[in-house]
Parts: C-alpha cells; structure tokens; sequence
C-alpha cells in the first residue's frame, strides 16, 4: 500500500485494488486482501503502528462487522473502479459528501445572517438624523437569539451525522475517538485525517472555549516588582510582601493562588529545577501537585467551602466528594524535557475515556436536570509532557456528541533568569484553570437543583407531569466504560495521539 502506515485499512487497499484492475471480481479482490495482509504482516516489526493495522485489517476480514462493510464496498465498486477521482478523493467519498453539503449550509446561514445585519444597517441608516428623547434600553432580538442557537445545533447534528457516515463508510480502529463520537478540537490541535478542512475550521469557531483569566490591575504592580529584581534575595523579600498585601476580599482567593505560584517557581530557583528531568514523579511534585493543589484551595477559599466537598487526591485528581467524582484529571506523562510519544499518546486515551466516564456519572447522579445545563459543564484534563502543561475540558454540546478540546497551553521555565517571560504566562493560566472549574461547581450545583426539583415535582400530587416518567439524562450521555491497560494498548494508539503544528 501507498499510504502511510496509520492510513492502512480493509476498505484503503480495496479501493486501490479496484483502481489499478476495474475488473477484478469480489473473491479474488477479497483473497488478495486476505493474501497480502499475510505477507506484509511478515514484514514488518511487531508493536509498530504499521503491525496494528495490519491486524485490524486481518480481523476486518473475519468479524461479521468487517465482512459487512466489505460486502457494501463491493456494492460500490462499480463507481469507483470507473471514475478517475483521486486515491483520497476516493477513500473519503462518503463523508466527502457529506462535508461538502453542510459546508454549503454554513454559507446559506452566512448569507442569511448578512442580510440581516444589512438589513439593520439600512433601517439605522434610514433612522439617522432623528433624536430619540429619554431613556432608553437594549431589547435583545430573541428571533436572531433563536436563528442563531438554530444554526448552532444545526452544527452539531451534522457532525453528529457526518461521524456515523465515517464509522459506516472506513473500518476505523476501536479506541479513535471518531469511534466514540469524540472530537479533538482547540488551540494548535491539527485536524485528524478522517475530518474535513473546513467543517473542522468551522468548528473551532463554535467551540466555547474558557475566558482567559488576567492578573488583576490591584495585584499587577506588586507581580512586576518582584519579576523585576535581580537576585533571589529581593526576590523573596518581593514575593513575602506580594503574599502580605491586604487585597480585598474578594481578591484574597486569587492573591493567595498567585503566591501560590511565587511559592512554585521559589523552589525551583532554589535548587528542585535540578531534579526535573529525573522523573515524572519529580516533575509532579515540584510543579502539578502545588499547581492542582492551589487551585483547589483556591475554589473552597472563593466559594467559601469549609466542608469535605473538594478534595486533591494523591493521583492528581480533584474529587467533588457530593456525587464521589472526580472534575479533573491530571498526567504526567515524562520527566521534564522529555518526551515519550507512546506514553503521552496512551495518557491522552486514557483521560479521553475517563472524561467520557465523568460526564456519565454526573449525568448518572443528576439524571433528571435539564440538558441545555447539562451542555454547559466541563470536566478537566490537565496533561503535561515534555516541556509544558495542557489543559484540556471535554463537554457534550449535543446528546452523544463529545467535545475533547485544548483550552490553553503553558511552557515551564525554571530559570530565574527566564521569570519575566515565563512567570507571567503561568499565572494566566493557572488563574484561568482556577476560574474555569469554578464556572464547572456553579453548573453542577444548576444540576442539582433542577434535579432535585424535578423529584420533588414528581412527588408531588396534582404535578402536571405526576403520570409521564421524566427524561432521563443517562438516555443522552451515553459514552461506553472503556479500560485500557498500559501494557496491551500504548502501541496501538503510540501514533495516533493529538498533533500540533510543532510536534
């Protein structure tokens, strides 16, 4: 095959089969698929990318799954064998079409969306020169509210729809996202083979990302005298006069978070930045466990929790003790300024399913809240390797559809000489996380209360709905338990983890 290792598959060589000899018939195709598969299995070394799918395409050609979608190629074979459309144009056919159409629906509501607004234009225009007396207020256009909330979900049925066709249409590995209706989507996060340019374009524009967090301007002059001073003896004397500063209250959480920060990077000035590349274990102690551990004070400090509701487990997951589930999750995947590609790919897998597993439980607790609450939750990912932190949020923003997207990056820079550049970026990042699973609790406590008031409604007698059973959440979010194991799975998904552009 031509293709790239990672491209191989059943329905891939059939295709180039029947490209090169229109006239070959289904068993002899079907025995050079099985032949060949054989061959090249020989050939190649065992745990490679190229071994696993090679087996998957050995078992595509016995399970009764890859028999059927074999079978429906063959239906098609015709067209393809006599049309000169290109290799890829060929493989994608299917969900090609598929793209192309909702793509000319983006450019129908773009179209519809500019004539109103030069609609607007012109009324204002035709307004101009008259004087308008009195107070006045904004009526929101709850007809554009609704147009454009219509355009949105338009969206994500058809990625919803453009997903099934890929599943139907390609024998794709078991554990793809694409396999679990997730899609990998952010910032510096390339598109994967199997999904087109400009709907995935069109979905990083739609993708509601976090609010990036800024130093506050009361907090900002004390920050910079201490990333001004030239040695670590007033670094410390600015860093203990930063952390002594009477803010006000409702400054105090976050001042405290950022001293936090000071107290990160004061350890690895004063020696701890030596032992990074040691270990993942070092690199975990020094950096992601006080990071995780200050944004966790910092939500029971801001939203005033005495209680045991918030806790920081020692595998590096911050667990909401209420419904016993965890709102974050966090990797260490090598020692600092390394990077082990298998490994980070596995970790990337491992926290996609258990993302998937935490929307599910919640959605399990409060099964009768309202969806459109629902969609607004984000749990947590926060993955770090080689030489910088990820955070990562998964959310599902239409029943069965799973958003696994990159919401902010940060490099780690341990040298005191490098604290005006690397410093800064660090107390966004680690304020915007604060913030981010603080807006996660305020939807969850939304969850509950529309829960529990649905109980509540249903106990009721004379409820107006005492005789219909409520919807259920759990029909909706309905991920599947999946459990890898380090050992049988870390080479199978070894290249086929999320890209950036400088990977």
């Amino acid at each position: 095959m031509s293709q790239e290792p990672r491209n191989w598959n059943a329905i891939a060589y059939l295709m180039q089969l029947v490209q090169k000899d229109p006239t070959i018939s289904i068993r002899r195709g079907n025995k050079a698929l099985a032949q060949d598969t054989q061959i090249m299995q020989a050939y190649v070394i065992s745990g490679t990318i190229a071994n696993t799918m090679l087996r998957q395409m050995d078992t595509a050609s016995k399970s009764t799954k890859g028999k059927s979608t074999i079978s429906e190629f063959w239906k098609s074979s015709a067209s393809i064998a006599s049309t000169s459309i290109s290799y890829e144009r060929s493989k994608y056919q299917l969900y090609g079409q598929m793209a192309e159409e909702i793509v000319r629906n983006g450019e129908n509501r773009s179209r519809k969306r500019q004539r109103v607004q030069d609609g607007d234009l012109m009324e204002g225009n035709e307004a101009e020169g008259t004087q308008d007396h009195g107070d006045t207020e904004d009526t929101p256009n709850s007809g554009d509210e609704k147009e454009d909330e219509k355009e949105v979900n338009d969206i994500w049925e058809s990625w919803k729809t453009l997903l099934k066709t890929i599943r139907e249409s390609i024998v794709l590995p078991a554990l793809s996202p694409e396999s679990h209706n997730v899609i990998w989507c952010g910032k510096q996060v390339l598109r994967r083979l199997v999904l087109p340019v400009d709907l995935f374009r069109e979905l990083n524009d739609q993708v509601p990302n976090i609010t990036k967090q800024l130093v506050d301007r009361a907090l900002k002059q004390r920050l910079y005298d201490a990333l001004d001073t030239n040695n670590k003896e007033d670094w410390l004397v600015k860093i203990k006069t930063f952390r002594n500063y009477n803010s006000e209250a409702d400054l105090t959480a976050r001042r405290d978070l950022m001293a936090s920060i000071f107290n990160i990077f004061s350890n690895l000035y004063d020696g701890a930045s030596e032992t990074l590349s040691s270990s993942e274990s070092c690199l975990r102690y020094y950096i992601i466990d006080p990071l995780l551990q200050a944004c966790n004070k910092y939500l029971k400090d801001h939203q005033g929790i005495t209680d045991k509701r918030l806790k920081y487990n020692a595998d590096g997951t911050i667990l909401f003790n209420r419904i016993s589930t965890e709102i974050l999750l966090s990797e260490v995947s090598s020692a600092f300024a390394e990077n082990s590609k298998a490994k980070t790919s596995f970790d990337h897998y491992k926290a996609m399913f258990g993302l998937l597993m935490m929307l599910k439980t919640i959605a399990r607790k409060y099964k009768y809240a309202n969806f459109n609450t629902f969609k607004g939750l984000k749990v947590h990912f926060i993955h770090t390797h080689n030489r910088a932190i990820r955070h990562w949020t998964m959310s599902t923003p239409s029943p069965g559809l799973f958003l696994m997207n990159k919401e902010q990056k940060v490099d780690i820079m341990e040298k005191f000489e490098e604290k005006s550049e690397g410093i800064m970026p660090f107390m966004t990042f680690s304020i915007s996380l604060g913030v981010s699973l603080e807006e996660s609790l305020h939807t969850l406590s939304m969850l509950s209360r529309e829960h529990e008031q649905v109980l509540r409604e249903a106990s009721c007698e004379g409820s107006t709905n005492e005789n219909i059973s409520p919807a259920s959440l759990l029909d909706l979010v309905n991920s599947v338990l999946v459990r890898l194991n380090e050992n049988k799975h870390k080479d199978e998904v070894a290249e086929d983890g999320p890209q950036s552009p400088s990977s």
